[in-house]
Order: structure tokens, then C-alpha cells, then sequence
């Protein structure tokens, strides 16, 4: 009788004790990975913000036309320097664009608006970051400094066009460029000169 008893002491006991311990088992939430995010890597070097300076090298058709008083077409190599300031944007790129060449070109047929002796131009270029290539459309003010009868002359107007430049080591890069430079009422004649231009050029970035 009294094993009986401590039997049924012990199970009671037992039992009592098996919930009072269940419930203080709290599940674990199992641990939740880390959530990697990758940016994408950007390309070494391809920065093109900075000031450039080099050298041009081009030919210009100048084409001359007065209604049915005077025209012409005269060609000739176009010569100078260059500099430029670029702010890369990531995707897109601006900046600014100033030239200055010489030539010795004829205005028009028998040479009687002058010979253009200078081409300067100022103005702004954008276009897409291509990593080590920068495509652009460029246009801005334009000045044609002419020699007529000894004197200069210079006439204002406007350029536009397209280009492109490839960078190279060492913050060298080459280029090309395509544009029109028009210059209306050439030296007060009421004709206006056209000269189509293109270029290659050599620059460095600082």
C-alpha cells in the first residue's frame, strides 16, 4: 500500500511538472539570411570631368553666296588649338568648347569678300558617356577674321555640329569633329558664307 502510494505521489508530480515546462519552451524563429545587395561596379578611369588642351587639324569649304551677284566655293587645311572643360554627369556629360584656327581661304569666287585668315569659336558641348568614348553634338558663337584690301575684318555667327573623342592612356585622347560655321553679311557684302569643316584633334585632360 504504501509503494501504491508513492507511486501515484511521483506521478501526479510528474504530471504537474510536464506543462509548467512545456510552456516555458519558447520556439526559435529559425535566423533569417542577410539580403545582399550588389551595386554594379563602375568603370575605372572613365571620368571625364576636367579641363582639356590641345591641337586641331581639319579641312573647311567655304562657300559663298550673294544671290545671283557673287558666289563661289574655296577650300583649304584649318589649323589651331583647342580647349575644353567637361562635367561628367554618369550617363550624360557637358561641358564647354572654345577653338582657334587659321587658314588662308578665299571667301569667294575670285577671292572678292576677302581671305579668311582665323575661325574662333566659343560655345557648349553634350552628349553621352560612353566609358572611354564621349559622342556629343556641340554649337555656339562663331568669329571669321578676314583680310579685304589689307584690313581685317571680322564677322560674327554661329557654329554647329557633331563630334566624338576617345580617351587614351595617360589622360590623352583623340577626336573628331564635323561642323558648319555660318557667317551671315560677310564683310558687309549681304552675302552669307557658309564653311563646312571637318577636324581631328589631339588633347589632354588635366
Amino acid at each position: 500500500m504504501k509503494k501504491t502510494l508513492t507511486a501515484v505521489v511521483a506521478a501526479v508530480v510528474v504530471a504537474g511538472s510536464v506543462p509548467a515546462f512545456a510552456g516555458g519552451m519558447v520556439p526559435v524563429a529559425p535566423e533569417t539570411a542577410p539580403v545582399m545587395t550588389y551595386a554594379p561596379a563602375q568603370p575605372m578611369g572613365t571620368d571625364w570631368t576636367g579641363f582639356g588642351l590641345g591641337v586641331e587639324l581639319g579641312y573647311v569649304s567655304n562657300a559663298f553666296s550673294a544671290g545671283t551677284s557673287a558666289s563661289g566655293t574655296h577650300g583649304g587645311v584649318l589649323y589651331g588649338v583647342r580647349g575644353t572643360y567637361d562635367y561628367d554627369m554618369g550617363s550624360w556629360i557637358l561641358g564647354g568648347l572654345a577653338t582657334y584656327d587659321f587658314s588662308n581661304i578665299e571667301s569667294g569666287s575670285g577671292n572678292p569678300y576677302g581671305t579668311m585668315k582665323k575661325l574662333a569659336r566659343v560655345g557648349m558641348r553634350v552628349g553621352a558617356d560612353l566609358g572611354d568614348n564621349f559622342l556629343y553634338v556641340t554649337g555656339g558663337a562663331a568669329w571669321n577674321i578676314t583680310t579685304l584690301v589689307g584690313s581685317n575684318e571680322t564677322n560674327s555667327g554661329w557654329f554647329a555640329g557633331l563630334g566624338g573623342e576617345h580617351r587614351l592612356a595617360g589622360g590623352w585622347s583623340i577626336g573628331g569633329e564635323l561642323m558648319s560655321n555660318k557667317f551671315p553679311s560677310i564683310n558687309g557684302s549681304g552675302g552669307t558664307l557658309t564653311g563646312t569643316s571637318i577636324s581631328s584633334f589631339l588633347s589632354y585632360k588635366f
